[in-house]
Parts: structure tokens; sequence; C-alpha cells
């Protein structure tokens, strides 16, 4: 079983403009960074071919390809995908469908924001990685610590919220080998762990960001935080994993 968005939740979570927030900004940067990880652990080639399984509209894809990936993305619904991703992503389809060829092309796949939406994660982990045979490693992204479930996590289908020990389990029943597993986005674990302490409502409905300048400098201290705090033993609001195949 698997929960996917419908329009009203796809709407609600992909705004006009959300691409300009803080916390997509900081995201990518992330996402970026594992990439660059991944290289240096060897679990992947720089100019490797890169797919999002679950893209959404294609922010991500977006993002990875101003910054010189080669970054494709596939989406099982039909999302309204921004307008430069468009050649990039193929909406309507399982990843499995895509064309021999160009699966065989893909070094890495990333599922972000994904597994949590999939009641039996580790089947279908599973069943994506046959039809991948030269995939080396994948990055996946998941929310993170149980004891701020939310209204959030309820309103946008959400199983389960992981902790480190938990999302490495996963991933190793799946036969694959957790190289780098981390928290990210730890200020935002406080802020969410203070709205459930006094019983408030997270807000699930989310805005077009304004102020586009205060959102890149928030980011900033997002990879601030990276940069000094992601060795640190302190709970993050997200995870983020590189694996790699066995």
């Amino acid at each position: 079983m698997s929960s996917e968005f419908d329009a009203s939740q796809a709407a609600h979570a992909y705004p006009k403009g959300i691409e300009h927030g803080f916390w997509s900004i900081a995201r990518n940067r992330t996402i970026d960074s594992a990439l660059e990880e991944a290289v240096r652990i060897g679990v992947r080639t720089s100019r490797g071919r890169i797919l999002e399984i679950g893209c959404g509209p294609g922010i991500v894809v977006n993002a990875l390809r101003a910054e010189g990936h080669d970054a494709w993305g596939v989406e099982l619904g039909e999302p309204t995908v921004r307008e430069a991703a468009k050649p990039y992503v193929t909406t309507g389809m399982a990843a499995q469908d895509l064309d021999a060829a160009f699966r065989a092309s893909i070094e890495t796949i990333m599922l972000l924001d994904v597994i949590e939406h999939i009641e039996d994660e580790v089947s279908f982990l599973q069943s994506i990685l046959p039809a991948f045979p030269n995939c080396r490693s994948l990055i996946v992204t998941v929310p993170a610590r149980p004891e701020v479930w939310s209204n959030y996590d309820e309103y946008y289908g959400h199983f389960r919220r992981y902790t480190r020990e938990t999302l490495d389990a996963a991933i190793m029943r799946a036969g694959l080998i957790p190289e780098r597993t981390r928290y990210f986005f730890k200020a935002l674990y406080f802020a969410a762990k203070l709205i459930n302490t006094f019983g408030r409502k997270r807000v699930v409905v989310l805005n077009s960001p304004r102020f586009l300048l205060l959102q890149r400098i928030i980011a900033r201290g997002f990879d601030l935080e990276n940069l000094l705090a992601s060795s640190l033993p302190i709970p993050g609001l997200s995870l983020i994993c590189i694996a790699r195949r066995s």
C-alpha cells in the first residue's frame, strides 16, 4: 500500500514559487552535497546520470541540473511540472516502465521524501532495483523522529517518521549498504518539538514564499548548520542517507 497526493494535496505542498522558499533551497543544497559526498566515497561518478523517482513537479531536478548534474525525474502521478524541467521529467508512469536503455543509463536513484508514503518500503525498494541494472547508489531523504509526529504527517499520508537506526535497517533489509546517514534541519526539529509540546497544529497548506532575500538568508543559516552541527549527536527534522548497492 502507498499514499499518493491528490490534486488538493499537491497544490498545498507545491504552491507557485515554493522552490524559492528557504526549506526548498536548503534541502536542494543538502542533496547536492550528498551527491558530491557519494563521489568522494566512491559510490558514484561525478557525471553519472541521476533519476529522481517520485519527483513531483521537478523542483529538485531543476536545481540539480542548474548545478551541472545529469538529473532526470519520473512521477507516477501527473502534477504540473515546472516549465524548465519538462524535457527531463516523465509523468504518469512507474519508474520500472521507463525505456530499458534509459534505465540502464542510471547510476544513482534518488528517493526524496518518498518511502514514508509506502507501507512496505523494503518491498518497494526491492521491486525497483532490478529495473536499474547499473544503478550503484541511492540517495534517500525521509521525515525524521517519531516524537514529532503531527497532523502534517497525517494530512500528507505518511506511514512513519524515521530514526537513523530505523532508516538504516530498512535500507539494509532491502539489500543495500548505508554508507552515510545523518540528520539535517536540526533547528526545525526543535521548532516542531515545541509545537507538539504546546499542542498546536502544524501548517499543512503552504503559501508561496515572500521576502525572497530573507528566504535565501535563512537557507544560508541551514548551510551553516550543516557545516557546524552535522556531526553532533543532535536530531533533525529530516534524514538523508547515501546507500551503496551491494
